[in-house]
């Protein structure tokens, strides 16, 4: 495995690529909303605009969410997974021991530029 989430490329031997979605994402966001009508269940897109705000409200909370973009060799999106994340520091500790340090992780501004 190659990569780590804060650096925005996840690589495993054998798997599609994973890394952080970009606004650039758009039209491929658009393209899977216009493809299957169940995609409604996760939000509305008819526009580039509507999927471009799509994927920053995706980023917009790097602490409650992980959003990775699936890509294929060429770098093209192939779906998109978002996971809730748990923080096994603040989950798994004592009410007594003290807070973790928020986590320091991408903002929606690294994976734009990436």
């Amino acid at each position: 495995m190659s990569g780590a989430p804060g650096g925005g490329l996840l690589e495993v031997p054998g798997a599609a690529p994973l890394r952080r979605p970009r606004v650039s994402d758009g039209p491929a966001v658009l393209d899977a909303f216009r493809s299957d009508t169940q995609m409604s269940r996760q939000g509305t897109v008819r526009t580039v605009e509507e999927a471009h705000t799509y994927v920053k409200r995706l980023l917009d909370d790097p602490q409650a969410h992980q959003v990775w973009a699936v890509t294929d060799d060429d770098d093209r999106l192939i779906g998109l997974i978002d996971g809730e994340r748990i923080d096994v520091l603040t989950y798994g500790r004592l009410r007594s021991d003290p807070q973790p340090p928020p986590w320091q992780g991408p903002t929606a501004d690294d994976c734009q530029r990436a």
